[in-house]
């Protein structure tokens, strides 16, 4: 943040230079008190400070109220918009502080309600306002305030998605805190390696400003490997708790699931052995769970699963049910997989519920897709054949447009196929009763929190 200069004294000269009472008390209140208010913020007596500040904004308003159009009636309004954004109330500072910005004569008051109105807009989550509220300061002769807010538009545009003119901003800035978010910039604008660099540089200057892991993600979300590389050099110091280092670890694993999972499964167990039954091995026994569930292709597979589940389980006493919805879930579609013959009504519904389960609810997207292509094949006149080619459909875009052939060809007069092509469809909705009132008269199956679906998402 840019700091504004204190109350100057030619302004509190001109104010007194008045010979109205009124604005004398007013104004002279408020000038003292803000010069009051900033000596207390520089000796560090916070409470002192926000006391005066919250006068300030109240004798500035007084003035404005009774003197709206005077000549000090937009002096008023700057001392307002400043003892808002020092009191953090930013959605009342803004309106002030971009009349002060706009109409005051004054160059320096100018250049001081920009960098408050820029630091407001930043806390309220506009980076864009934020820069465009800093930028003209980049040209300012002074060097102190022209280097703060290359630093404080750099923040900006890498809040904004602009990461390369940020790093270039940042850069130029000289800010001691400036490095920290070029790692960032220079991942999010593709650069990963040059990233990875300046991070190792914070690591041995032992930054103690860095927020490591916006570093991470950064990095690692660029290149996984070299992400989990600086994870490692970090999590080594002495300086890491057990639960920061298990959090990074399981944060580190997600990433490299895309690229090595051999590596990520042993960040995993390593997570299990730091705090066993703590959140991070919850997390990191679901992440294993799920990748096997991703996989599998039958029963078998869904026995890695459940062994990664029922391990925290075993190992977290009381938190053990923050894993048993999955571990029911995961048991129970194991079970449903072997017993299942569609041929045999009500096998189609049954079949068709537990491919809707395997996808929605264990993420078994594999399965899902063996169950609904089995109803088709083994119950070719199960009037929910349709249903599970549409929902294959969906799990397999590639053969979409076989599926489609097939549907038109086969099930033209299918309440299915009618009503994706936006034709009245008869029938329809009694298939659709049908089918949710067996599973709402037979609960086999246990729920997990899933994404709400509609019966007709299968159709789009």
């Amino acid at each position: 943040m840019i700091r504004p200069r204190a109350v100057r004294p030619l302004f509190l000269a001109a104010l007194l230079g008045t010979g109205a009472c009124a604005y004398y008390n007013s104004m002279y209140g408020a000038v003292h008190l803000a010069k009051s208010a900033e000596r207390a913020e520089r000796l560090g007596r916070t409470f002192d400070a926000q006391s005066d500040w919250a006068q300030v904004a109240a004798k500035a308003e007084t003035t404005i109220v009774r003197h709206p159009r005077s000549k000090w009636a937009l002096p008023a309004r700057f001392l307002e918009g400043k003892a808002y954004q020092r009191l953090n109330s930013c959605e009342r500072a803004i309106g002030p502080l971009e009349i002060a910005r706009s109409e005051s004569p004054d160059s320096a008051t100018v250049s001081e309600a920009r960098a408050l109105l820029g630091d407001c807009y930043t806390k309220l989550g506009d980076p864009a306002a934020a820069a465009a509220a800093f930028r003209p300061l980049l040209s300012s002769s002074d060097s102190a305030v022209r280097h703060a807010a290359l630093f404080a538009v750099g923040v900006a545009e890498l809040s904004s998605g602009q990461p390369a003119d940020a790093d270039g901003h940042l850069l130029a800035s000289g800010d001691p805190r400036a490095p920290a978010y070029r790692v960032l910039a220079l991942a999010r604008a593709g650069h990963p390696a040059a990233a990875a660099a300046l991070a190792d540089t914070l690591l041995d200057r032992k930054d103690s400003t860095v927020v490591w892991d916006s570093v991470f993600a950064a990095v690692g979300g660029a290149d996984p490997m070299l992400g989990s590389v600086l994870v490692d050099r970090r999590a080594a110091a002495p300086d890491v708790t057990p639960q920061q280092k298990a959090t990074w670890l399981v944060d580190d694993a997600h990433r490299l699931l895309r690229v090595d999972t051999a590596r990520a499964f042993a960040r995993f167990a390593t997570v299990d052995s730091l705090q066993p039954g703590s959140e991070p091995a919850r997390q990191a026994a679901v992440a294993r769970a799920d990748v096997w569930s991703s996989r599998a292709t039958g029963a078998a597979d869904l026995d890695s699963a459940e062994r990664y589940l029922a391990a925290f389980a075993a190992t977290s006493g009381a938190a053990a049910y923050q894993v048993g919805p999955e571990l029911a879930a995961v048991r129970w579609l194991g079970g449903e997989l072997d017993s299942l013959t569609p041929a045999v009504s009500p096998g189609d519904v049954r079949t068709f519920l537990a491919g809707e389960f395997a996808r929605d609810s264990v993420g078994a997207r594999r399965i899902a897709s063996l169950l609904f292509r089995r109803l088709a094949v083994e119950a070719p006149a199960s009037p929910y054949a349709p249903k599970a080619l549409l929902a294959l459909a969906r799990l397999e875009p590639a053969s979409a447009d076989s599926i489609a052939a097939v549907l038109r060809a086969e099930y033209a007069a299918s309440p299915y196929t009618l009503a994706i092509d936006g034709a009245a469809a008869p029938g329809y909705s009694t298939l659709e009763d049908s089918l949710l009132s067996y599973a709402t008269a037979h609960p086999h199956a246990p729920r997990r929190v899933a994404p709400k679906r509609s019966r007709r998402d299968d159709l789009r």
